[in-house]
């Protein structure tokens, strides 16, 4: 009777632990630290601190044009979502900082990639609005969405001869902002003991 008594004030115990603080440790451990809106602007400007790293060793002048669009679904690079937008958005104004031209394309009218054989080329209307802008090279970022990540693909490429000169990946843990923002309808979530529990310890 005792033994038993104590197993259920123990599992008790679990229990409020995990109501108590089970959402904030759910969050932080689906975010990998970038949790909310404030951590999808850090996860973006770090990426693009990324990218203006790795130019300063290509030769390409700072004050440089560059073109950058819409951030597109990599299984529909005609498709794209509020969260593509900010993710141009935010990249845009941390290179601008960094010292670049931005000339930012808000419509979508145009896909920026074409894939053959596997690999991403530069369309050939981008290729002519960037030489028609004098911009040296295309911002272009792709991203996949999974059950609990946003994977984001990020990189520079010379307008001319479809050279990449930078390229970052990351990923942004999936949480209810980031849903909202992609336009992805919020999934089941089972709020008995036992769900918690497997949610908690990401079974």
């Amino acid at each position: 009777m005792s033994s038993m008594r104590l197993s259920l004030g123990f599992m008790g115990a679990i229990f409020l632990l995990t109501t108590q603080v089970g959402c904030s440790t759910l969050d932080q451990a689906a975010g990998k630290g970038y949790l909310g809106a404030d951590g999808l602007i850090v996860a973006n400007r770090t990426a693009a601190e990324e990218i203006l790293s790795q130019l300063e060793k290509r030769d390409i002048s700072r004050d440089a044009f560059l073109l950058i669009g819409t951030a597109s679904h990599s299984d529909d690079l005609n498709r794209s979502s509020m969260f593509g937008r900010l993710l141009s958005e935010q990249v845009s104004a941390r290179m601008t900082q960094g010292g670049f031209r931005m000339i930012e394309l808000k419509l979508q009218q145009f896909a920026f990639l074409k894939q053959k054989e596997g690999e991403f080329f530069l369309t050939r209307e981008i290729q002519h609005l960037a030489k028609s802008h004098s911009a040296q090279a295309v911002i272009v970022a792709t991203y996949a969405t999974a059950n609990k990540r946003v994977y984001i693909n990020l990189k520079v490429v010379e307008a001319t001869t479809n050279s990449v000169l930078a390229a970052h990946d990351y990923a942004i843990g999936m949480d209810r902002n980031l849903r909202s923002l992609l336009g992805i309808p919020e999934p089941y979530r089972d709020r008995t003991f036992l769900g918690r529990m497997s949610e908690w310890l990401d079974l």
